[in-house]
């Protein structure tokens, strides 16, 4: 005898939980793999610009450092999904048209702009300026 289906068309069956709980476990894994780099990223550049200034004349405080690099990744990580969706959106590998590469390069120039823009205006309170 054979399954009469689901009382509700919309509830889960067995194949669609599955589905979804594959996707949310492959969004999660996204997440944190996506939050890791970016907080491993930042660690290091952290450790990188404190260790090079402390040769220079005036060196730069720690806490200034580890708030501006905290700013700048954060907002990288913040931007990422919208990364991912345009990347699985435009896959490159389904169709070799110069569209999608496009798309691509577009993409990329928009999020680097997008992260100095939104890093300026995030970082601009910690400098003083000359016309403050």
């Amino acid at each position: 005898m054979e399954h009469p289906g689901p009382l509700f068309p919309h509830s889960p069956t067995p194949e669609r939980s599955s589905s979804l709980f594959a996707r949310a476990a492959s969004s999660r894994w996204l997440f944190v793999a996506g939050l890791g780099f970016w907080t491993l990223v930042a660690i290091q550049s952290i450790a990188w610009r404190f260790y090079w200034t402390q040769f220079t004349v005036r060196p730069v405080h720690l806490n200034f450092i580890s708030r501006a690099e905290a700013l700048m990744f954060g907002i990288a990580a913040l931007l990422t999904p919208g990364i991912v969706y345009a990347a699985r959106r435009f896959a490159l590998g389904k169709s070799g048209k110069p569209v999608v590469f496009c798309i691509h390069v577009g993409a990329s120039l928009a999020f680097a702009v997008l992260v100095k823009l939104l890093w300026d205006l995030a970082i601009l309170p910690m400098y003083k300026t000359p016309w403050a």
